[in-house]
Order: structure tokens, then sequence, then C-alpha cells
């Protein structure tokens, strides 16, 4: 029921995409192709639109047919936009709200469309409305089933929930309430379009830009020509950089065009004019967009599959056992963009900037996740699609979050000794407190990684002339331009986290700095076993911030025997380490004079009290960080100061603690070099370079595969 279309890209007339294409949505009204319940959309149409300077849409709605009204097809041959939503609408039952339950509803900057039913309405939602404040009921726009569904999606929009998860986390409670519903939704703000196919179709096209949907190239000196964003605005440079394509996100296509898509049931799509990803709805999976002719990656070839078997995945931890880490941009316990600040349930995200921070990019210190399923990927389309260099993988289920939360607070608040990961302490309050951290006076590990890079990027890229950058844990933006720079064949980056914003983010920053280079992001978690995308060799693999020390000797020699088995001969691994110095120094740089780190230690209590209901005190427990000489290692604990019992209900749980019992939250192991020589060796590397700063306080060493010829 019902049929619609979103398209960012040049500026071309309305009708370019409504009315003139042999199948648009003029013809989809009585004769649409691939819908799969009714067969005339004649109940009502309508088009939201972006115009220059203007964040705020137009619309053009009607209570009949399209096909009867010949203002709208010349209003359609003279507006331009490059960016629109367009719907017709069959409607679900009769009712007296004319125009005004036709697609688009609009609030603000948003446009939406629903392309379904929900089974049983209204009777149905009547279990989801007072989770709805009145004013989001007394402001529906018509009685349909759509506007309810505009208004339950539009409530989270306004507190702050991502496009996507608005998206999704809307189909999963109609369905809820509806089993059997058709919830084909469409939402875009001007610049990114969000859809679901959810019971019946959905389409996906994508396009050089500069092309109208009829394939005809817009003319210099036109509008629309490079140059001018999605909206019509005059873009930025790093805006002309970044977008490079057109897309349209459809109901079904409006042409024969091979490069059109079908999208799997069950799917959210997200769309830009940098790419197109698309996840299942709750459950994993791997898309990777082919490369766009002309990018760096369309001629090179492709880099060959490595004859080492994987690693063998790792069972779940069990209780007590050390915790994993993040990749590091920053410093060893650096901050990832953690899933605590990066999906539901979890903490709100840190304010985005023009390049994230550190915290924002790495996979979590301590972070142990449940084994990740095997990716499920899409079967290709019969012809390539051009796509920009820009694609997006993801082998992460969307409940990955909350499931961990879970497994993670259960298994370590009941074991002997407690212990708790340090993923949790990355909110966006902890990722305010970690970025206040690596600018304290003790804290040396971020200033000395960076020194040398600084000196000796320049060497690391003379050992090693890499075609490809794979980063775990997609360090900062600063330290990763240092090595980008100093890589002047490079084709590829292949960032690796486990927050897809923070990878497009940053990913599209990259590009408009760096037009030149493919990106291919994978929202991943680094531990599991990656299936890296075909990028030119050589490749160097990057793990920095010496967040390889948050992992106990075992999970260590697991995750480097995973790496190597990424490794063709002729790739490399450069890897951060922290090293063994005077006790005084490191327990400084984990106990501040400032009590930054004390505060940022005791944040994972207030992230347990808002995401499970517990009822922890923070000031119930001291900071402690202490060496262990024998581990060589730095611990971080909270000790409770008095006997004391904390209440989980989510999880059906009763903590106890007696006075002076402590929950290990952080473990951070020092190097010396013979020992990472040791573990690389056993892990079938061989220690090529090792670099360190001028006080010998970090270092930085390149491995590659036994047996191969020196860098």
């Amino acid at each position: 029921m019902c049929r619609h279309l979103a398209y960012l890209g040049d500026e071309v007339p309305l009708g370019a995409l409504l009315i003139r294409p042999p199948h648009a949505l003029l013809h989809q009204s009585w004769e649409p192709r691939r819908q799969q319940h009714g067969t005339v959309n004649a109940d009502g149409f309508g088009v939201g639109w972006y115009a220059a300077d203007d964040p705020v849409p137009a619309r053009y709605r009607r209570a009949g047919p399209i096909w009867a009204d010949l203002s709208f097809a010349d209003l359609a041959r003279v507006v331009r936009s490059g960016a629109l939503l367009g719907a017709v609408r069959d409607a679900t039952d009769p009712s007296a709200d004319g125009e005004a339950a036709a697609a688009p509803f609009a609030s603000g900057r948003w446009l939406f469309s629903h392309n379904g039913a929900v089974r049983h309405w209204p009777e149905s939602m009547a279990s989801l409305v007072p989770t709805l404040p009145p004013e989001a009921l007394l402001g529906m726009e018509a009685r349909c089933d759509a506007a309810f569904i505009w208004a339950f999606t539009l409530h989270q929009l306004r507190a702050g929930v991502p496009i996507g998860q608005a998206l999704t986390a809307t189909v999963i409670a109609l369905d809820e309430a509806a089993p059997g519903s058709r919830l084909n939704l469409l939402l875009t703000d001007g610049t990114t379009i969000a859809a679901t196919a959810w019971g019946d179709s959905l389409w996906y096209r994508t396009e050089p830009g500069a092309e109208t949907p009829q394939g005809k190239p817009v003319q210099p000196g036109q509008p629309g020509q490079p140059g001018e964003n999605g909206a019509g605005h005059r873009a930025s440079a790093s805006d002309q950089a970044a977008r490079t394509a057109a897309v349209v996100v459809a109901s079904e296509p409006y042409d024969d065009d091979p490069r059109w898509t079908q999208v799997p049931d069950r799917t959210l799509v997200i769309a830009t004019r940098c790419g197109v990803s698309l996840t299942p709805i709750g459950a994993p999976m791997a898309v990777t967009p082919p490369p766009m002719p002309g990018s760096p990656d369309a001629h090179a070839t492709p880099h060959r599959t490595p004859t080492t078997p994987p690693a063998p995945a790792r069972p779940a931890p069990t209780a007590g056992a050390g915790r994993a880490p993040a990749a590091d941009s920053g410093a060893d316990r650096r901050p990832p963009h953690s899933p605590a600040a990066a999906s539901p349930p979890s903490p709100a995200s840190p304010p985005q900037r023009p390049y994230p921070p550190p915290h924002a990019l790495a996979p979590q210190p301590g972070r142990v996740a449940p084994p990740a399923a095997e990716p499920q990927q899409l079967s290709p389309p019969k012809e390539p699609s051009p796509v920009s260099p820009f694609a997006l993988t993801r082998t992460l289920p969307a409940d990955a979050t909350a499931a961990a939360l879970r497994t993670d607070v259960s298994a370590g608040l009941t074991a002997e000794p407690k212990w708790l990961p340090p993923k949790w302490f990355y909110d966006a309050r902890g990722s305010e407190l970690f970025e206040e951290i690596t600018r304290l006076p003790e804290y040396y590990p971020t200033r000395t990684e960076r020194e040398i890079l600084a000196v000796r990027a320049q060497e690391i890229a003379a050992a090693i002339d890499a075609r490809t950058l794979v980063e775990l844990g997609s360090g900062s933006s600063e330290k990763t331009r240092l090595l980008l720079d100093a890589l002047p064949k490079l084709q590829a980056y292949v960032p690796v986290d486990v927050s897809a914003s923070a990878l497009e983010l940053a990913g599209h920053a990259l590009l408009a700095e760096r037009p030149e280079l493919s990106v291919h992001a994978l929202v991943a978690d680094f531990q599991q076993v990656l299936a890296l995308p075909d990028t030119p060799g050589p490749r160097l693999l990057v793990f920095l911030g010496g967040t390889i020390g948050n992992l106990l000797p075992d999970e260590r020699a697991h995750f480097l025997a995973s790496v190597r088995s990424l490794l063709a001969p002729g790739d490399a691994l450069l890897l951060g380490t922290d090293l063994v110095k005077y006790e005084q120094t490191l327990v400084a740089a984990y106990d501040d004079a400032a009590g930054v780190t004390a505060e940022f230690n005791k944040n994972v209590l207030s992230v347990l009290n808002r995401e499970l209901g517990a009822d922890f005190h923070p000031a119930d427990f001291d900071h402690v960080a202490r060496w262990n000489p024998e581990h060589e290692w730095i611990e971080m604990r909270l000790r409770a100061r008095a006997a004391l019992t904390a209440k989980i209900p989510a999880l059906d749980l009763a903590v106890s603690f007696e006075a002076g019992e402590e929950v290990r939250t952080e473990v951070s192991a020092k190097f010396r070099r013979a020992g990472v020589s040791a573990e690389l060796a056993a892990a079938g590397l061989t220690l090529r370079h090792w670099w360190t700063d001028s006080a010998d306080r970090f270092a930085l060493s390149l491995a590659t595969l036994q047996g191969a010829p020196t860098p």
C-alpha cells in the first residue's frame, strides 16, 4: 500500500524524479510493478523538497490522485531541488482527513512517509499511546496509522535519538504491538535518508554526481552543478570532496536501469551522497559497496587473500577473566567511541565535531564482547553499482551493546574478585573526562606516541610502501593524519570501530581532505575474526595507543594470532606499547592530583545506574590505582568505603560489598622490548623496527610475517 521515494543529489526538476521516468510515482499511482498489497494509489499524494539557504522543506499535498492534478505537473516541471521526498497514497481505511493524511508528514527539517499498514488499527496501538506525551498525540496531523507512526518516530528524534535508531525502534515497537504490520518507513532531513524494508518492497540506486535520473549530465552553469549540496546550498570545499554521488531510495525502481539494488526485508537503510549502508534490523550483516569507477580502487590489483588460516573464534570469557581493550588513538586506556555511547540503551554520545576526538573513534579498553555471529554477505546485484569512495560494512548485531552490558555486569559483579570492563566508562560524561585526562601533566601516553609519529612517520612509511592503511580502533584524526600524510602511494583506508556514526563522520571528514582515497569502514569488534575488504597491497595494520596493554597475556596471544591471519607477505603491523618505567610515574598517570581520573573511574557506576536502574552511590567508593610489579601492569579499582548492598533491577541482582572490598575496572600492562618481540614471535610475527620517544616512555614497533623479507 502506497509508494514513496527520496532523493539526494544534484539539483533536478521535481518532475525528473516523480513524473518523467517511465515508471515514476505518477505511473505507480495506477500501475505499480512491485507493490505487494493493493493496486491503485489514488487516495492522495505529496512531495516535500529543500530549497537553497532554507533547512525547512516546502510541501505540496493533495487528497486526490496525482494524475488528476495538472497544477502539480506544471509545478514539477520548473521547481528544482537536490533533496526531496515524494509519496502516493492508498488509504488503509476511509477517513475524512483529506490532504492532512497524505505524506510526506513534516516537522522542522524532517520529512516522513509510511508505505504499508498497521494491523488492527487503531486498537492495536493502545499499548503504545501511554509512551507518548499528550502534545505528541494532540499534534498529529491526521487520524491515520501513518500519522501515528510519525508521531512515535518524531518523539524519539526530538529526544536526540539518531535517525537510524529512531526508525528501527519504531518498527520494532509497532511490530511487537501489532505483529504482521507492514512498516516501510522513509525519513530525511535533506542530507541523510533513512528507510526500513519491513513487509513490502524497497530499492536503492546510486549514481555519479552531476547526473540526472535520466542519465543526462548537468550542464556547467546550471543549478545543481558540483559545488552545490543536496539541498541546493553552496557547498564548502569539504562538502564537495565528500559528496560525489547521487542516491535514490524508493519503494520500487522508476526505470529499468541495472544500477537499482533491492533491499532485503527487515533491513535498515542509511544513505547519503557519500554512500549507502544496509543493516538487518535485529541481526548482524556485512555490506560492502563496490568501488566507484575512477576511484583509486577501481583499477587496482586486489590484495591477495593470505593463506594463513584465520585464528579460531574466541570463546566467551569466564567470570573473573581479565577484560580486553580498545584500540587507542590517545592512550593505553583510551576510550573508544564505546558502545555505551553509540547505541541504545547506551549513554548519550558526545557532541560531534568536524573530526572526532580520540575517544570517539576507538574500541573500548577492556572490552570482551560476546562472540559475534558470522557476517551475512548480501548477494551482489547483477550489475555493479557505482558509488562514492566511502563504504560501510557492519558485522555487529544491532543489540550488541545492550547484551554486552548485561552480560558483563552480571558476570563481573558476581565473580570473586569482582570486575567491570572499562568500556562502560565512556558515556558522554566519561568521554569528556577522558579528554581532560589526556591533557593532564601526569598523563604522558598520548603525547609520547604523538611525538614518535611526528618524528618517525616518514621512516615508518619508508619501511613499508603501503597502499592500504587498516586501523584497528580507528585512532585519532591527528595521529592518523601523520601516517596518512607520510604514505604518498596510499589508495585505501580501512578504519575498524564499533561505532558506525563515528566511522561515517571520520570517513567523510577524511575524504574531504583526501578525496583520492577510498575509505572502507568496518563496524566490527577487532577482537573477533575480521574479514577485511579487498584493497591494494601492501597493507599496514596499525593498533595504536598502547591499547594492547588492556588485554591479559592469553588475550594478547589470541589477538596477535588473529592479526597474523590478516597479513600477507609484504604487509606489516604497527603496534603501540606503553613501556615499563618508574612506579611513581605510572601511578600518577592513573591517579592525578586534580582527581579527574577518580571521577572518570566512578563514572562507570553512573552508567549502571542509568542503563540498568542500579542504585550505586559513587561517593560510597574510593578510586584506587596501583602498580602490580609481578605482572607489570597498572590496575584501577573502586574500593567500598563501608559495607553496602547495591540493587540492579534490570538484572534482578543485588550485589553486596564488604568494607574495603574492591572491584577491578581496568588493567593496563606495560612492556619491555624483549617481551614485545617474544609475544610477536609466538604469533608468527617478527619484530623489524622499534621506535621510542625521546624519554623511552612509549614505543612503536613494526612487525612482519616470519620469514618475510625485511622491509
